[in-house]
């Protein structure tokens, strides 16, 4: 009997012993599992805090064309602190802190998340993005190697170029004026939002960018190009916004206002040069001959094709969708229209461009992506405002002269290789133009690569 108390009671306290050490492993265990989650814990808010950090970076990028200074946010547990790094030359680069590559013409944006308690770092992470601007073709209203602004008194008539006299039959050159009048006007520059209401694109005080932060004036020139040129001259009018010359470029000694001329936002240097739009190659087809309108002619509608020339003495030429690859365009009356809100007009012109009539350009879209002017001629580029002259203007080797009133302008943007003269016109610049695309709204950033560490 005895040994069975004994042999029961050994067995009692075997199993409590057992008992006592899981329960004994099961509460260190838990001690481990809490300081583990507590690391986890705080290594989650630190990555979000860097995811936030990212985030917020990625949104100044959209909406500047400057490269944002660095930033951080404090907070009593969290916070981010951002860096950019950007690479704007054509040759690959490497960020000296992580290592990374930075691909040409790109931006390393680094964000570091901490989690805090009090002064104590509980944990730290990094988010780092390569990322590349994908700006619409228009970054700024103008930009050209010199820019001047000058009043329309209306002295100075336009010369008939002499290559329309040639392409004219001799019985219709009755039709061509002996000169054209520039009319009058003090020239104006300002920022409207083409996206801002659905359905209502149009130049108006409710899309009408308010304040003078956008960038309508940009040069990439360092310096004047003569001593005793400025660089920027605005003699008369108005630029309702900012004036940038090129990197590191001292503009106090490039830009000018005189006599009634003023510019009302803040100047100073861009953050890198700004690249002239991609305008892409023309489709090659086969050429068919010049076009004429005249006011016997009435509406001549034009298909998407390679054409020698198209005149106008007067009536109208009216475009479909598509893509038109030109020699030469002169106006000298009548106008060039188009009204497809659904397609989009593209014209190459490697020859002259000269549309010295008032109101030529009729853009019923009232959307300047939707009838774009890709100019490769040496000529200088004339062209008369008007009130429906939405469109855009590159002049990949030339000069561009802007001729018009502040209520017959430009509606859209131009980029010129030479030199912009703005002559009494209101020159209109539709900040839509630079969403990727120019689709409406933000997201002109893409992101290349992302890593986290």
């Amino acid at each position: 009997m005895k040994k069975r108390s004994a042999f029961a009671l050994a067995s009692v306290l075997m199993m409590l012993a057992l008992i006592a050490m899981v329960v004994s492993a099961m509460g260190s265990l838990g001690v481990s599992n809490l300081v583990v989650n507590a690391s986890s814990t705080h290594g989650h808010r630190a990555l979000f805090a860097a995811e936030g950090g990212l985030a917020m970076a990625l949104s100044s990028l959209t909406y500047t064309t400057d490269l944002p200074a660095a930033s951080t946010l404090l907070g009593s547990e969290d916070r981010y602190e951002v860096r950019y790094n950007a690479n704007y030359t054509a040759a690959p680069a490497a960020d000296a802190a992580t290592g990374l590559a930075i691909p040409p013409r790109s931006i390393l944006v680094v964000s570091v998340g901490s989690c805090c308690d009090g002064a104590s770092l509980r944990a730290s992470r990094q988010v780092a993005a390569v990322v590349q601007r994908t700006q619409g073709q228009f970054q700024v209203g103008a930009l050209a190697r010199n820019v001047s602004l000058v009043e329309n008194n209306g002295t100075t008539p336009f010369t008939i170029p002499s290559y329309v006299t040639a392409l004219v039959p001799p019985l219709l050159r009755y039709f061509i004026p002996s000169s054209i009048p520039s009319g009058y006007g003090h020239p104006t520059m300002d920022a409207y939002d083409s996206g801002k209401i659905a359905g209502a694109p149009d130049y108006s005080p409710a899309n009408k960018v308010q304040g003078f932060s956008e960038d309508l004036i940009a040069t990439n020139l360092t310096q004047n190009a003569a001593p005793t040129v400025k660089t920027i001259q605005v003699q008369d009018g108005s630029v309702d916004g900012r004036v940038k010359v090129g990197p590191g470029g001292d503009y106090g000694s490039m830009v000018q206002t005189s006599g009634a001329g003023t510019i009302k936002g803040t100047g100073g240097a861009l953050s890198h040069a700004l690249n002239m739009p991609d305008i892409g190659t023309p489709p090659v087809r086969p050429q068919q001959s010049g076009v004429l309108a005249h006011p016997l002619s009435g509406t001549v509608t034009l298909n998407p094709g390679n054409y020698d020339s198209v005149l106008l003495l007067g009536g109208e030429v009216k475009l479909r969708s598509g893509t038109y690859v030109i020699k030469k365009i002169g106006a000298l009356a009548g106008k060039i229209s188009f009204d497809d809100p659904t397609g989009n007009v593209v014209i190459y012109c490697s020859d002259n461009f000269d549309l010295v009539y008032s109101d030529t350009v009729f853009n019923t879209t009232r959307d300047p992506s939707k009838f774009k002017v890709y100019y490769t001629g040496t000529a200088t580029a004339q062209v008369v405002g008007g009130a429906s002259a939405y469109c855009t203007l590159v002049a990949t080797q030339a000069s561009v002269m802007l001729v018009g009133t502040p209520a017959k302008g430009l509606f859209g943007a131009i980029a010129a290789a030479g030199n912009l003269t703005v002559r009494g016109a209101g020159f209109h610049f539709d900040k839509n133009l630079q969403a990727p695309g120019n689709f409406a709204g933000p997201g002109r950033v893409v992101v290349l690569g992302k890593v986290r560490f």
